[in-house]
């Protein structure tokens, strides 16, 4: 049987989810308080659903360190002077997903730093000096890229039977579902600031 490509099923598979969910966090302008506010909401409250299981996966099966988004945004939104509100986002993946699935989580989470890093250093060009994102943790990680890197080599050893590619594809469009769920709730919430 012929080893099948995994980085291009899921690239594939999550294209144009993918692209909604960069179009949603594109949308958030930050160089204002506002949208600054709003998009690191919107990753804090898709972090406490992924960082959990992401961590533990990629220090089990990748056998790296998971750079903790979850940490990074907690610091950024309490430097905002940010109160994250309640969460309620629904995640659909299992309380104890299969390894295939959360090779999709992974590649969706481990992914989506090089679009904030593409991002970052397109807005900080234009920021003032001042601005949060150039002391932002999250924007400015860079361990991120690396952890990309290390998934990319790591995937194209898997050797997935049709069944582990479909479970992975679930995982990944899961994982895209619960960053369009977190934009539209970042979107719509109530800024409250001290």
């Amino acid at each position: 049987m012929q080893n099948i490509d995994i980085r291009s099923s899921l690239k594939e598979a999550t294209a144009a989810l993918h692209d909604h969910v960069d179009r949603q966090f594109s949308l958030f302008d930050v160089r204002t308080q506002d949208g600054y506010s709003r998009i690191l909401l919107a990753h804090h409250s898709a972090a406490i659903w992924y960082q959990p299981l992401f961590s533990e996966f990629v220090s089990a099966h990748v056998h790296v360190h998971a750079p903790d988004f979850l940490g990074m945004l907690s610091y950024d939104i309490a430097a905002a002077g940010l109160h994250p509100p309640e969460h309620s986002d629904q995640w659909r993946v299992s309380a104890n997903p299969s390894p295939a699935t959360m090779t999709g989580l992974c590649y969706a989470v481990s992914g989506s730093r090089l679009g904030t890093t593409a991002l970052y250093h397109k807005w900080s060009q234009s920021m003032p000096r001042a601005h949060p994102i150039h002391s932002s943790h999250f924007f400015r990680d860079r361990e991120g890229l690396q952890l990309w890197r290390d998934f990319l080599q790591w995937s194209a050893t898997l050797d997935f039977s049709r069944q582990e590619v479909t479970e992975a594809i679930s995982g990944a469009v899961a994982t895209f579902e619960l960053f369009s769920s977190a934009a539209l709730r970042a979107e719509a919430i109530q800024l409250s600031a001290d």
